[in-house]
């Protein structure tokens, strides 16, 4: 909230959320629905881009990393019987391409919905 506060709202603002804003009321959610709003709020344009879950990167608080990591451990991890949506770095950036600056705009780009058992399988056999 901070960083937004020191941009000129004169702008044109691209903000990535999440797609937990529709199915989740967790900490994280709540913080990303206040974000949008303030990004609407504060700037003449914006695009809000909602993501599921990124395939790539070093963040271990993704889906696919803490996998990683539960693997590389030996540790089994709780398996919930739920779904995620997962987005490849090659569908992030076909998207991308097609933000309209000096427009208002919101994306939801969710990527493949999937079951989390999936996921740890794909983990496991080395495919993420």
């Amino acid at each position: 909230m901070e960083l937004l506060n020191k941009f000129d709202g004169n702008g044109h603002c691209v903000y990535f959320s999440s797609l937990s804003i529709y199915y989740s009321d967790s900490i994280y959610a709540l913080h990303k629905r206040a974000m949008e709003m303030r990004v609407r709020n504060r700037f003449e344009t914006s695009t809000i881009v909602r993501l599921g879950n990124i395939t790539w990167g070093s963040n271990p608080h993704t889906i696919i990393n803490y996998f990683k990591s539960c693997y590389e451990k030996g540790i089994q991890p709780e398996l919930q019987d739920t779904y995620r949506y997962l987005i490849t770095k090659d569908e992030f950036v076909h998207w991308i391409k097609f933000i309209r600056s000096g427009e208002n705009d919101i994306m939801n780009i969710p990527g493949e919905f999937i079951h989390v058992k999936e996921i740890w399988r794909r983990v496991i056999n080395g495919e993420y």
